[in-house]
């Protein structure tokens, strides 16, 4: 689903960088009026859906609200695979076909590396792998924890099967950060 962003979003600053004629997201940086401080909250997640810099879909909309409520000037999403795609089986078949380096996409690790540095907290949030998936997906995780290291990390609520991080579409309203790198089992 497409939705307007929120009153508070300045939309005329999102900034978003695509891929290979808008089939990859790399990164959306979605900044909010009123922002007293630069106090940058980064997102990591699965997989880009349908939200860009005119539109919202379900996740910037969770993921802004909660980053608004805690007085981020910013929100940036950043994700695993930069492969736009609503159903996340379609990463598994599209890997199968053509490698995994089509459903990461070229610039995806340069951006997430760039998104790192304009942080102030890392969340990570890309949920569980779809079905088939999971060796491939652990890989990708894997990797990217290369890039994070340096960084506290934190994920929403709890991990399903101590590994994967709630998705950010499915967060609750209470949400309680935790340390990501003393619970999830695939860190260590």
């Amino acid at each position: 689903m497409f939705y307007n962003y929120p009153s508070f979003v300045d939309v005329n600053k999102i900034n978003e960088y695509q891929g290979n004629e808008g089939q990859y997201r790399y990164y959306l940086s979605i900044p909010f009026f009123n922002a007293d401080t630069p106090n940058t909250l980064l997102i990591v997640l699965k997989n880009p859906s349908t939200a860009d810099k005119i539109m919202a879909d379900d996740t910037a909309l969770q993921v802004c609200n909660y980053a608004y409520k805690q007085n981020f000037s910013k929100v940036i999403l950043v994700n695993l695979f930069a492969y736009k795609a609503t159903d996340s089986m379609e990463l598994k078949n599209l890997c199968k076909l053509h490698g995994l380096n089509h459903i990461v996409g070229l610039e995806n690790d340069k951006y997430i590396k760039q998104a790192i540095q304009e942080a102030n907290k890392i969340i990570v949030a890309w949920g569980t792998p779809p079905k088939g998936f999971v060796t491939t997906y652990k890989t990708r995780i894997k990797k990217v924890h290369t890039l994070l290291k340096k960084h506290n990390l934190y994920y929403a609520n709890k991990l399903s099967k101590k590994v994967y991080p709630l998705h950010a579409i499915i967060w609750n309203k209470t949400i309680n950060l935790k340390d990501y790198r003393n619970d999830c089992l695939l860190y260590k």
